[in-house]
């Protein structure tokens, strides 16, 4: 249910509410990749850097733990790169340790 209230959200374009929704999604699964990836983009589209930072390493985290215990998982590092929601963040030094 989190997970379509963040999507209606999104799709209305109300930022502030899906990172509300983001956030509570990543309480009710705090080791999910995925939650914590795309609360890590929210704060990144609204330009907040440090806790975009934050959740990413969190996400990526979540996502190597998930990959040692079943390595045909879903690799977000591959999606990363590619996504739009953080070419902000692409030419920060932080941002580039998690990536390289």
């Amino acid at each position: 249910m989190v997970m379509s209230v963040a999507d209606a959200y999104n799709k209305l374009g109300q930022p502030e509410k899906l990172q509300g929704a983001l956030e509570a999604l990543t309480r009710m699964a705090p080791d999910s990749p995925e939650a914590w990836y795309d609360l890590a983009a929210s704060h990144a589209m609204l330009g907040q850097n440090p806790a975009a930072i934050d959740c990413l390493k969190k996400a990526l985290q979540f996502n190597s733990e998930r990959l040692a215990k079943n390595p045909k998982s879903q690799d977000i590092r591959q999606t990363l790169a590619a996504d739009g929601r953080f070419a902000k963040l692409r030419e920060t030094p932080e941002f580039k340790a998690l990536v390289h």
